[in-house]
């Protein structure tokens, strides 16, 4: 005879045993039902007195005002924010967790805003599209805001003010979002324009089947994918370059700028390179210049020396890096990362420069580029403090090569020595006002064919991979919040995020937090082990144990 669980049991045991199964099924069911609840739909009271998980007035009004904006066909853009690790993890992380029901709130107010979490460690092709090159990493502490096809990534600290210690002083994570917001929300559709009065190379959109455009199709398409619309510019028909321009690109010019020194007198007047200038200092706008190495160009020359770029004389022959060239009248070399962690260019292809099989760049037919001051440190502009420029060097040779008067010619032009191969320039300026840094780059090239088809279509090389990571740094729009948007809480009044107190969770009274060192303000953290246990003890232990004995006291009145 089979054996059953309930033979011999007394009906009242056997109601008692199927009653702690349903209780604790429930207990179950009510915990998925309330972690959901929770973490999904904000179903939670905000007891902090610093309001850090309340979002406020000025924070949602600044976000309507961005993501109530419409594009051309009059639709809004949407708004994605990915937090790379798991919903549980983000809960229980100390700097994440507030973020997280910071973009939860604003998601309950606006229809095109969602946020969605994934595991990059589990599952890294989810994200790969926001990786800058093919083996860029995304860290699980990252947060990712895309905006249409633009995107910046932030880390969870970056949302937190910190102490000289490193102790997290002060929560300003509404500023921090919303200057993403702002940034990428700046030009609604960034533009690189290609200069196309001085002969040079461009992709013209208007007519994409034409010769010169197919010759740059695959440039069109790296610039696309990074998110930019391409339009045509003749720079001397224009007062100014057009307020939607991101990047400025001069590709393969065989005629110098305009400038007319007769005019020089004329206030109205103002040369290409003034344009020019002006877009990179007070647009903050970036510049490619990139020409054939026996160009001579003085006017646009002597513009980017001031940026710390000047160009050598003659083409780069490195015996050591020589690569097979399709004819003789070519000559290819592969270009030497830098394996300096601290340099401009590692921190690019850093990741592939640390592999054995990494993929090269190709240089064919590259003149040099070095510093015109002579030294690669930041150089302040002249009548002022907060702005200063730096000369980087991005991909080079190695130690060994040296420059030649052209191809076949064996009269040498410089040194036996490193040479940079490409380089960029980086102008640093510190807002007075935000305290935030703002930047402007020209990166600058000495090879006509940089951007060809030949080079950037061709998949055994890194070219289109490592080009598309910097151009989508140096298009980069910045913009701000206003400074004092979520700057204070309830207990403070200064500026610079919602302070934190101490809530009887953790203490550190023995230190001084406050801006002005008058009163002690104290961290408040993470939830402590035993005041995890009392919550669960609350939560869970004391109503099950008043049902439980409720079932019983019932039971035993109507079996007495």
């Amino acid at each position: 005879m089979k054996k059953t669980y309930f033979r011999g049991k007394s009906a009242k045991a056997v109601i008692l045993s199927l009653i702690t199964v349903v209780i604790i099924v429930a207990v179950f069911a009510l915990n998925v039902v309330l972690n959901y609840v929770g973490t999904n739909n904000l179903a939670y009271l905000d007891m902090t007195p610093e309001g850090l998980y309340t979002v406020s007035d000025g924070m949602e009004e600044f976000c309507r005002e961005i993501l109530d904006k419409t594009d051309e066909n009059g639709e809004k853009k949407q708004i994605e924010i990915t937090f790379c690790t798991d919903l549980d993890y983000i809960v229980r992380s100390e700097e994440l967790r507030v973020t997280y029901f910071m973009a939860l709130a604003l998601s309950k107010k606006f229809d095109n805003l969602s946020v969605k979490s994934v595991n990059v460690t589990y599952n890294p092709t989810a994200v790969a599209k926001y990786k800058t090159t093919s083996r860029s990493e995304i860290s699980p502490s990252d947060i990712i805001i895309s905006y249409g096809n633009k995107y910046r990534i932030a880390t969870s600290a970056s949302f937190w003010t910190t102490d000289t210690d490193g102790n997290d002083f002060s929560y300003n994570g509404e500023y921090k979002l919303a200057s993403i917001l702002a940034s990428l929300a700046a030009i609604n559709s960034p533009v690189a324009y290609f200069v196309t009065d001085h002969g040079e190379t461009f992709y013209n959109p208007d007519e994409p089947e034409s010769e010169m455009s197919l010759s740059t199709a695959y440039f069109a398409d790296l610039l696309t994918e990074r998110g930019l619309r391409i339009e045509t510019l003749v720079l001397s028909e224009v007062d100014e370059i057009p307020d939607d321009c991101a990047l400025l690109i001069i590709n393969n010019p065989t005629r110098d700028i305009d400038t007319n020194p007769d005019k020089y007198g004329d206030y109205s007047y103002v040369s290409d390179a003034e344009k020019i200038d002006r877009f990179l200092i007070e647009r903050l706008g970036s510049l490619i210049v990139n020409k054939a190495y026996d160009v001579k160009l003085p006017v646009l020359e002597s513009l980017l020396s001031e940026w710390g770029i000047a160009f050598g004389e003659g083409i780069v022959e490195d015996e050591a890096i020589e690569y097979s060239s399709p004819t003789d009248d070519d000559y290819n070399i592969l270009g030497v990362y830098d394996t300096d962690d601290e340099s401009f260019g590692s921190a690019f292809y850093g990741d592939y420069s640390g592999l054995s099989s990494a993929p090269d760049m190709l240089f064919r037919n590259s003149g040099y580029i070095y510093c015109s001051y002579n030294s690669g440190e930041a150089s302040p502009e002249p009548g002022g403090y907060n702005a200063s420029k730096t000369y980087a060097s991005f991909i080079g040779t190695t130690d060994d090569a040296i420059a030649v008067k052209g191809q076949g010619d064996t009269y040498q032009t410089a040194e036996r020595g490193f040479k940079s191969l490409c380089a960029v320039s980086t102008r640093t300026h510190l807002d007075s006002i935000t305290g935030e840094n703002d930047f402007s780059y020209v990166l600058a090239s000495n090879s006509e064919y940089f951007y060809s088809n030949d080079i950037l279509g061709n998949t055994s090389f890194a070219n289109y991979d490592i080009l598309a990571s910097l151009i989508t740094t140096i298009s980069r729009t910045e913009r701000y919040a206003p400074i004092s948007l979520g700057g204070s809480s309830p207990n403070s009044t200064s500026f610079g995020g919602k302070q934190l107190v101490d809530m009887t969770l953790r203490d550190y009274a023995s230190n001084v937090y406050s801006w002005d060192g008058t009163e002690v303000v104290k961290v408040n953290k993470a939830l402590t082990d035993t005041s995890v246990v009392w919550y669960t003890v609350i939560a869970f232990v004391a109503p099950i144990t008043v049902i439980v004995l409720g079932f019983v006291i019932v039971l035993k009145r109507r079996h007495r």
